[in-house]
């Protein structure tokens, strides 16, 4: 997924962060990571920033890219310190911020369905 030219940091105060599109596998093998952990660590990870307060937001049955299949379980987060960072260059062109009501297309599918979730307040989808 090519992500978006550089944007700016968000304005104080909570914001959403979509982490399927960071954290892509939780480390049940070795750690028993819980699913906070993982998105905390894959967003340390992949673009430098700490997040705290984060839970659950949804799960989501996607089968629209099959023969693969996508159990997205998206979490939320407030931001709590640092500045993005470009730390996977071979995963990811750059990071940006957008309002919400601004989102740039093409988007992968969980994002949309994310950004829905987000405005219908709902806990589970299953879009075909």
């Amino acid at each position: 997924m090519k992500r978006a030219p550089n944007g700016t940091k968000p304005k104080e105060g909570p914001f959403r962060i979509d982490i399927i599109n960071i954290a892509n596998y939780v480390s049940l093998s070795t750690t028993m990571e819980s699913f906070e952990d993982c998105a905390a660590r894959e967003t340390r990870e992949e673009c430098g920033i700490e997040i705290d307060n984060i839970h659950f937001q949804h799960l989501s049955n996607l089968t629209k890219y099959a023969p693969k299949h996508y159990v997205h379980i998206a979490m939320v987060a407030k931001w709590k310190s640092g500045e993005v960072e470009l730390l996977e260059p071979e995963k990811c062109e750059s990071w940006a911020w957008y309002d919400l009501d601004n989102i740039p297309e093409p988007l992968f599918e969980t994002c949309r369905v994310s950004l829905e979730i987000h405005r219908t307040q709902s806990a589970f989808s299953s879009p075909q």
